[in-house]
């Protein structure tokens, strides 16, 4: 997961309390998040960016980025400007629906 602006609210957040609760759908799940290091967030953006170059593209010009698109661009992109974070389901967790 990327944070487009920067270390946003919830970025810090996830600093200060890791165990998240993560929802796709209906269905959510407990896990842990792990902000990625400049490094890792480089690698992640730069192996994004090829599979995805559109949504790439648009995310970087939301962001105000200008990119040339190569890998070396991209990762720098994510290493300078686009914090990543892992989220891991916890061991054991159950996806759950919500009630009601």
């Amino acid at each position: 997961m990327a944070s487009g602006f920067g270390p946003s609210q919830w970025y810090r957040n996830i600093q200060q309390t890791p165990r998240v609760t993560i929802q796709v759908g209906r269905h959510r799940t407990a896990a842990l998040a792990r902000p990625m290091t400049p490094e890792e967030s480089g690698r992640a953006m730069a192996d994004y960016a090829p599979r995805h170059p559109r949504t790439a593209r648009r995310l970087m010009g939301i962001c105000g980025i200008e990119t040339d698109g190569s890998a070396e661009d991209c990762y720098l992109v994510g290493r300078d400007h686009i914090p990543f974070v892992e989220i891991t389901p916890t061991s054991g967790a159950k996806p759950t629906q919500p009630e009601g």
